[in-house]
């Protein structure tokens, strides 16, 4: 019954499937995307046959050994013999405190209580039993790699005693130099790579906060909307620009209008401010934060953090030598309250390098269709904090925490939820290159929720390039994001270069990685969906929670970009209440469909002459509709239809109470052709415009689910087999709140399949009925209803599961 995808020549480029019928499962290699591997390259074991959680734990016994292997238990090294505290000779073989620069090991059994502060430099530290942190005094340790393995444990604080604020745990990454490539050949070391039970308890602090009064140039306080939690004297915060800037050609560094400074001084939600270098010195604000868009928040955020990993050296230290810190396939993880500083060695500024690739950026692979390794000088994977493989198996089991941190300074990334399950909430990220907040392979759970990113400085390329290598999020982003299959809400962006917030579903494919979303593991109660399979391709997975971001002060908004626009279901995709003030460009859809944006506001500078384009819809956008969309200042409010296989690519889009530049929306005046001029696209058969009242749209949260209805096809089959193997087509007339809408679902064989097993009813007659359910969407609300379709069974099936009972 199983047919594999149908493939194109270049993999994921602008050329989408479009003979669905034919797409029965996603099982070959075209349609399993690459997922950021910790290791250097290596010939991955052959999928076929092998279950995704088989090619899993193959690659993750292939990284343990890699790790084992770099800092093996037999090193030479100072030996804790006995539990006990770093200070104490006891503790150590032979009763001596380590030396400089002198390995340690922890063995299975043991617990070291580090207790020092010191600047002396420690080499590399294995841990297989527990480490721990003193918090009742200032702790510094400095150290090349830190590995604690399967077996061991990683301990600052606990959820009820946390770090004291006026105490500090420092771990030092060292500034080594070049790493040492025979020692390290997979560029593994240099950083905290914890594979046990880790704990990190920093003081609470609460990650921003809006102003209450916007500050003008020269001022020397700020006035919060909120009295913040644990906000202290010395703190460095950062004010989010209402301007956006390019990093001009003559920029030795890139430059926003977001402003560093310390506290001075706090009482209750009010904060005079004071140098970075000296916070006793007085230091008023060098721009002004009173933004010209009258609704545009201004936010500040606090970057400082009692529990800190940091790189010495900071922005000195050459990207290829800096440190990260990765927690790997171990969900029981909490981080709360500390601080990543100057680290990252994975460089977004240029190409990854751990694979061979063509001159058009595509991987180079073998006779056993595995990639070929290549210099790995420029790893991917070395990120400022990294949640690596934790597991994405059951979205109900304890996920993976990350709360309340801070990250400064990376050249690639930020906090990285890859093939994980984590909660990533109220957390700040300040001067990130690449992309603040990712989510890396598309199978990700969890949530980014109430988080803060600013400035991005990006490298100036195109947005795609790279995606023959699986090396994206590199133009400079708030949120880089490849799940769909998340909670995202309440985050702020600001000052970065390219898109506030990207949904990126196109990459180059490995079959380690498994992109199909179990049907229990859906965020969407509309499980239906996955049309009695098991699972669903990831990049079907609708939106059910993108809300409340907003973006300031950026090169756009919003982009969402799949590879394939057919869903294979009507559920729609919902964004609502997106915000994005000075912006660039608003929002940009490519190769979607069934899309709702709801409340979501799209705001030019109105003092920048000739800003660009508000909402565009490029290739192979279909039945998109914008409900109370606001649009304003920008030469192109909306930007629809493009040529696709040199044919006219129009999309259909209804505008529900939308405004341009405070009036209701005028497609032959608003609605414009791609490119600089302004030339009118309107398609009166494509573009609609409806206005309801304000009662209508209040009912039909309510109404809604009792319109919905489908009005099958009266020549539509109903016999099965309908006399082809590729499946069955339910189609016909679907009426909501919006009117009537030509609806289609495909049902493909091994779907079919799946309803055969499950069995069958009978009428009064004998006769045997298979029953198709269907999901249909209000175009407005998003609200559902359920379909069925009688089919009745023709032929005798081997595999036809039991009688259910009466037909309904």
């Amino acid at each position: 019954m199983r047919k594999n995808i149908i493939t194109t020549n270049t993999p994921y480029g602008d050329h989408a499937f479009e003979n669905s019928q034919k797409l029965t499962t996603f099982k070959s290699s075209a349609a399993l995307i690459m997922g950021l591997i910790l290791v250097a390259a290596t010939p991955s074991a052959n999928a076929t046959g092998l279950t995704a959680a088989e090619n899993a734990a193959i690659q993750q016994s292939k990284e343990h050994a890699a790790l084992m292997n770099l800092i093996p238990a037999n090193i030479t090294a100072k030996k804790v013999v006995q539990s006990g505290a770093w200070s104490s000779p006891a503790t150590w073989s032979n009763g001596q405190l380590p030396g400089t620069n002198e390995n340690i090991y922890v063995p299975e059994g043991k617990s070291l209580l580090v207790d020092i502060f010191t600047d002396a430099k420690f080499g590399k530290i294995r841990v297989d039993g527990g480490i721990k942190f003193a918090t009742n005094k200032n702790v510094r340790l400095k150290l090349d790699t830190l590995l604690v393995t399967s077996t061991g444990s990683f301990d600052i604080g606990t959820e009820d005693q946390r770090v004291p604020a006026n105490n500090k745990i420092e771990i030092v990454i060292a500034n080594n130099g070049p790493i040492n490539r025979t020692w390290d050949p997979g560029n593994l070391s240099r950083g905290v790579i914890l594979q046990g039970k880790t704990a990190i308890y920093g003081a609470e602090k609460s990650a921003f906060h809006a102003l209450a009064v916007k500050p003008a140039l020269g001022a020397t306080q700020l006035t919060l909307a909120s009295a913040p939690t644990g906000w202290a004297k010395g703190d460095l915060i950062v004010v989010t620009a209402t301007k956006f800037r390019y990093k001009h050609k003559n920029d030795t560094r890139h430059v926003t209008y977001d402003e560093l400074r310390r506290i001075q001084a706090i009482s209750g939600n009010t904060v005079s401010l004071g140098a970075v270098e000296n916070p006793e010195t007085a230091a008023p604000l060098q721009y002004s934060h009173v933004p010209t868009i009258a609704q545009m928040p201004v936010y500040v955020a606090n970057l400082s953090r009692n529990v800190v990993f940091s790189g010495e050296g900071e922005t000195s230290v050459p990207a290829s030598q800096r440190g990260h810190v990765v927690i790997m396939h171990d969900p029981r993880a909490v981080v709360k309250g500390a601080g990543f500083y100057y680290l990252g060695r994975t460089d977004k500024s240029k190409p990854i390098d751990d694979f061979k690739l063509t001159s058009s950026g595509n991987r180079i692979k073998d006779a056993n269709h595995s990639p070929i390794a290549d210099a790995n000088n420029n790893p991917r994977g070395r990120y400022s904090l990294h949640f690596h493989h934790t597991g994405v198996a059951d979205a109900s089991a304890p996920p993976a925490i990350c709360s309340g941190n801070a990250v400064i300074s990376s050249p690639g990334w930020g906090f990285v939820n890859h093939t994980s399950n984590v909660i990533i909430e109220n957390n700040a990220s300040y001067d990130v290159y690449g992309s603040h907040f990712v989510s890396e392979d598309g199978n990700e759970l969890g949530t980014f929720k109430n988080n803060i990113a600013i400035k991005s400085e990006g490298r100036a390329t195109f947005l795609k390039k790279g995606q023959g290598n699986h090396d994206m999020g590199h133009t400079g982003h708030g949120f880089w994001l490849e799940s769909r299959n998340m909670i995202m809400e309440s985050n702020v962006v600001s000052g970065v270069n390219n898109m506030g917030v990207v949904y990126w579903h196109r990459n180059e494919t490995l079959p380690r990685v498994n992109l199909m979303v179990s049907k229990s593991n859906l965020l969407t109660p509309d499980k239906e969906i996955t049309k009695n399979m098991p699972s669903i391709w990831y990049e079907n997975v609708p939106f059910t929670h993108e809300k409340n971001t907003t973006v300031l002060s950026s090169g756009g908004g919003l982009t969402v970009i799949k590879a394939f626009p057919k869903q294979m279901h009507d559920v729609r995709s919902m964004i609502e209440s997106f915000k994005a003030y000075s912006v660039l460009n608003g929002i940009e859809l490519q190769y979607i469909q069934k899309y709702t944006l709801k409340d979501v506001e799209l705001i030019a500078d109105p003092v920048t002459a000739k800003w660009d384009k508000g909402i565009t819809f490029l290739p192979k956008v279909a039945d998109v509709v914008t409900v109370n969309l606001k649009v304003k200042g920008f030469m192109h409010p909306v930007v629809t239809g493009t040529t696709f296989g040199g044919l006219p690519d129009q999309t259909d889009v209804i505008f529900v109470n939308s405004q341009v530049n405070d009036r209701v929306i005028s497609p032959a005046k608003d609605i414009h052709k791609p490119g600089k001029a302004v030339v009118t696209n309107y398609d009166s058969s494509k573009h609609r415009v409806i206005n309801l009242a304000a009662a209508k749209m209040s009912s039909l949260r309510t109404a809604s689910q009792g319109t919905l209805s489908l009005s099958r096809n009266p020549t539509m089959s109903t016999n099965f087999p309908a006399g082809t193997n590729l499946g069955y087509v339910v189609s016909g007339v679907k009426t909501d709140s919006l009117g009537t809408v030509a609806y289609q679902s495909k049902w493909l064989w091994d779907q079919l399949g799946q309803v055969v097993k499950q069995g069958y009813y009978t009428d009064s007659s004998g006769n045997k009925y298979l029953i198709l359910k269907d999901l249909i969407a209000d175009r407005v609300t998003g609200i559902t209803n359920e379909v069925n379709t009688k089919l009745k069974i023709i032929s005798n099936f081997k595999e036809l599961g039991p009688n259910l009972g009466p037909l309904p």
